[in-house]
């Protein structure tokens, strides 16, 4: 049951990921989930220079403490927490589904709920830095 819920929650990192190459207009290989869920951004330094010039400006982002294993209701309700609207969106299905009282929340779910918007905020301002970098370069 455990390795379905994984597999689940890859599938919707997988669609976020899509989602963000998207949005910020990333190269195919550009934002990916690296090993233990680390999200990796990576940016190319010198865009317009020939393509022998490979090197690529890197932000990794570690995200296993968000998918605690033995967690299973938080696995099962939080997908990756990479978009704002995910985020939101799977935070108060966390709240919903896993607060004893819907009202009230609980600890645990809302210190979740805080690192996904944590993690959220660090991803843009991470991106929106290289990306300026890269045009000031």
């Amino acid at each position: 049951e455990v390795e379905g819920m994984e597999a689940e929650c890859r599938e919707r990192q997988e669609m976020e990921v899509e989602a963000l190459k998207g949005v910020y207009g990333l190269e195919e290989d550009g934002l990916h989930y690296g090993p233990n869920g680390a999200l990796v951004v990576s940016l190319p330094i010198f865009p317009e220079e020939e393509e022998e010039r490979e090197e690529r400006a890197q932000v990794v982002f570690d995200l296993p403490a968000l998918y605690p294993e033995a967690d299973l209701g938080v696995l099962e309700n939080v997908s990756a927490p990479c978009a704002a609207s995910f985020a939101k969106d799977a935070g108060n299905e966390a709240l919903r589904e896993l607060a004893p009282d819907p009202e009230a929340g609980t600890p645990g779910v809302e210190a979740l709920l805080s690192a996904c918007e944590a993690v959220l905020r660090v991803v843009r301002d991470g991106i929106e830095a290289l990306a300026s970098d890269r045009r000031d370069a």
